[in-house]
This record gives structure tokens, C-alpha cells and sequence, in this order.
């Protein structure tokens, strides 16, 4: 059974925009330190980060909170080879959300040349 979803799509020239702007301190604010590792490998990571990105803005919506009391930081999109995505939890997400599991998020991402779009689902 289905307790939320939610869906996102993001303009990739949005995030390479923020990175120009703010660099290090938007990478910071925004991504895991995992997330920042993976999108070094690419010699222009804006398509990986605006994924990510997507996919937490997604997160948001299938919770049903949005961005309360937690921040994009707290969520981290991975990926290993031969998987596909899945979420990471901070601490501080799990202590506002007790019994919140990440393997009862089901994570798609897409991504084109000028747009992200990610849609999750929240299993009962």
C-alpha cells in the first residue's frame, strides 16, 4: 500500500547556476558528503547534483512535510553500481521521524540534458 509520493522535476541550468554562484557553501548546504564525493567524478556534475536534487524535493512530498524540521542535507541519494538509487537518513531526519525506513522509499530518477526529474514513492 501507498503512503505518499511525490514528484519532482528541476532545470539542470538552475544548479549549475547555485554552484557558480555559492560553490563549496551551496554543496554543503544542499548535499551529503557522500552526494559531493559521487558528483566530483564528473567533470561537470550539475546533471548528477540536479538529480539528487529532484530526488530529495521529491522525498519531501512523499513524507508530506516538506522540508520541516530536517534539511536536503539530511537526505542523501546513493547509488552503487548495477542498483539502482536508494535513500541515506541523518541522524537528525531519523530522531524527527522515529520508525522512518529507508527501504519503504521506492526512488526513480531520470535525467536529459536540461532537466531532472525524480518521482518517490512511500510504502505503508
Amino acid at each position: 500500500m501507498t503512503a505518499g509520493h511525490g514528484v519532482d522535476l528541476i532545470e539542470v541550468a538552475r544548479i549549475k547556476k547555485a554552484l557558480q554562484r555559492f560553490g563549496e557553501r551551496f554543496l554543503n548546504r544542499v548535499f551529503d558528503p557522500k552526494e559531493i564525493a559521487s558528483a566530483r567524478q564528473f567533470k561537470d556534475p550539475s546533471q548528477y547534483l540536479a538529480s539528487r536534487f529532484a530526488a530529495k524535493e521529491a522525498f519531501a512530498k512523499a513524507v508530506g512535510t516538506g522540508f520541516v524540521g530536517f534539511a536536503p542535507r539530511d537526505v542523501a541519494v546513493l547509488r552503487e553500481a548495477g542498483t539502482p538509487p536508494r535513500f541515506e537518513f541523518s541522524q537528525r531526519l531519523l530522531e524527527k521521524f522515529p520508525g522512518l525506513n529507508p527501504e519503504k522509499f521506492i526512488l526513480s530518477i531520470s535525467h536529459v540534458k536540461e532537466t531532472a526529474l525524480a518521482s518517490v514513492i512511500r510504502l505503508a
